[in-house]
């Protein structure tokens, strides 16, 4: 018989409970907080002295948010969906990796028509616990596919 990975099993305890199900919640209000670009939602998922690592370009959680500011005014619908959360808690630090699927409807332009951007990426997070707070504290986003298609007259 294999027994389960640290996090997962009998042995844990209800503080380590609370820890995942706020680490959880952490990352689907950073989903909820993009797709709304509500920017303030985002950043209250990050410590102040975050590095948000998004494959192209490193940088601190208000480089992000500034950057994301300027790709998201070409969309006008975002949807993030996750899944295959996996979370492990040890002490105040805690590490998660999410999938994540998202789609973005890009506004039409002198140039293009309207289309969606597909992608498939996964998010590798280390939490902490600062002053009872569970936030990111560092962040590297791996982009495994994305397409983008046409959008037909009926949409």
């Amino acid at each position: 018989m294999v027994s389960p990975p640290h996090g997962f099993g009998t042995d844990m305890d209800l503080d380590e409970l609370l820890a995942r199900q706020t680490i959880h919640d952490v990352e689907m209000r950073y989903l909820r907080g993009m797709d709304r670009q509500d920017w303030e939602a985002v950043r209250s998922c990050y410590h102040p002295n975050a590095i948000h690592d998004h494959g192209s370009w490193r940088g601190t959680i208000e480089d992000f948010i500034e950057h994301e500011t300027g790709v998201y005014a070409r969309f006008t619908v975002n949807t993030h969906l996750g899944a295959n959360e996996l979370i492990e808690v040890d002490g105040d630090e805690a590490r998660c990796e999410l999938y994540s699927v998202c789609w973005h409807r890009m506004a039409p332009t002198s140039d293009s028509p309207a289309a969606d951007l597909i992608a498939g990426m996964r998010y590798f997070d280390v939490l902490q616990r600062r002053e009872g707070q569970w936030r990111i504290a560092d962040r590297k986003v791996v982009l495994d596919w994305q397409r983008t298609d046409p959008i037909g007259s009926a949409c």
